[in-house]
């Protein structure tokens, strides 16, 4: 019986028992050896545009962007007076980064598995940027009542941030 090693993607599959396959391993078998070895990202790098994506969103939601139009959108009947009063706490932004820190690195693991470059990092934001967040922002607004622009603001954000995101791990190190 000759072993050949299990190619994914182009690349040798990761080290490990399940590397090798005879004539007789399915090709299915061989696609989850290289589902299951997954490269790890470079956690720097998704350190670094998750920190990118966090400060997009202070950019993105302040009075140079769209801060004046969000508002009247996202709190009908309340003042920023209100807001400001209200306030968003430290959690909130905590939570803020550490979502945005997650993201980022579902991005880097699709690039990762795409093969890891610059233009595998903005094909990964930009397919988690269309196939969830559009779709998944869009069924929410459309069956809460939710306006447009208050869609194209919010999931444009999203969106913006997770090319962004992918953008700068498919370059790291630079």
């Amino acid at each position: 019986m000759r072993l050949k090693p299990i190619r994914c993607r182009g690349r040798l599959a990761p080290l490990g028992p399940r590397r090798w396959q005879d004539s007789g391993t399915s090709k299915l078998a061989a696609a989850l050896v290289c589902a299951t070895n997954m490269p790890t990202p470079d956690w720097i790098a998704v350190l670094v545009a998750g920190l990118a994506m966090f400060l997009l969103g202070g950019l993105w939601y302040s009075p140079l962007l769209f801060a004046r139009a969000w508002m009247p959108l996202a709190h009908p009947g309340k003042t920023e007076d209100d807001l400001r009063k209200q306030g968003a706490g430290a959690a909130s932004y905590v939570f803020a980064f550490v979502a945005g820190l997650v993201a980022i690195a579902t991005v880097a693991y699709f690039a990762e598995a795409m093969g890891g470059g610059l233009w595998d990092g903005v094909r990964a934001g930009l397919y988690c940027a269309v196939g969830i967040v559009a779709t998944t922002f869009g069924t929410t607004y459309l069956f809460g009542g939710k306006p447009m622009r208050l869609y194209l603001i919010d999931a444009g954000y999203q969106m913006v941030g997770l090319v962004l995101g992918g953008l700068i791990y498919g370059a790291w190190p630079w």
